[in-house]
């Protein structure tokens, strides 16, 4: 069972102050019901499951800005951030990178101890149900961001490698560039095992 703060974060324009509390308990039921395999049927429980602390709401132009590990978002998780290492935090704001929406980053388990008090998740509020980033703006952006801050890996993360691709786990196909689409391939043809066709589903981040 996971602790959870989720830290809200309003920017100062029209428009930048909508993310509400019934928005982050919304995102906070999508974490949990993904993880508890509630979402498809097919779907078995993770066996982890995540408990609402707290909401907090700041209202910070540069917060609501922030580039991912840049000087703004350090700031920000330094004052926000509550907890120990087991505990998750989440931030939702706006953070973008140069030409391109960011839907959320993550920190792995092993950077936790060279980025004190800096882990968690951070997710743009276009990735929330009705935010700007159509076709990704389920909500489920928190689901895979998490699941980095939990330690797994990209599908694709170290190419067609010993059959089981570099995220490590066995019963995951191997994958050897992202995809962007719903489509059905099998980049991985390699002549030393049988692979199974790439698992179906778009890159979020």
């Amino acid at each position: 069972v996971v602790p959870v703060y989720i830290h809200l974060i309003h920017g100062r324009r029209h428009g930048e102050h909508r993310i509400g509390r019934r928005a982050a308990r919304q995102m906070f039921w999508t974490l949990n019901g993904g993880y508890a395999g509630t979402q498809d049927l097919g779907m078995a429980p993770t066996g982890v499951s995540f408990r609402l602390k707290k909401i907090t709401v700041s209202r910070n132009e540069r917060w609501f800005h922030a580039r991912p590990y840049s000087a703004a978002d350090k700031q920000m998780k330094r004052r926000l951030h509550r907890g120990k290492p087991r505990v998750l935090n989440i931030y939702v704001n706006r953070t973008a990178v140069p030409g391109q929406v960011l839907l959320g980053f993550s920190t792995f388990p092993w950077q936790r101890a060279w980025r004190r008090g800096l882990d968690g998740v951070t997710v743009s509020d276009a990735s929330l149900p009705g935010g700007r980033a159509v076709g990704y703006n389920h909500g489920d952006t928190v689901i895979h961001e998490t699941g980095h801050w939990l330690g797994l890996l990209h599908t694709f993360e170290g190419g067609c490698v010993g059959g089981t691709g570099g995220d490590g786990v066995a019963d995951t196909p191997a994958e050897a560039a992202p995809s962007f689409r719903c489509d059905d391939r099998n980049t991985c043809t390699i002549p030393e095992y049988q692979n199974p066709a790439d698992p179906t589903g778009p890159l979020i981040d």
